[in-house]
């Protein structure tokens, strides 16, 4: 049976992290928006 949480929780993570990289490529000059998106 496949872990549908696992894959679940790693998409959710990594949409999450494009997110994050997405907001420093608007806002590339707040630092804080970097280290509260971790």
């Amino acid at each position: 049976m496949i872990c549908f949480l696992c894959i679940y929780h790693t998409l959710y993570f990594f949409t999450k992290r494009i997110k994050v990289y997405a907001l420093l490529l608007l806002y590339n000059d707040d630092a804080n928006l970097f280290t509260a998106g971790i």
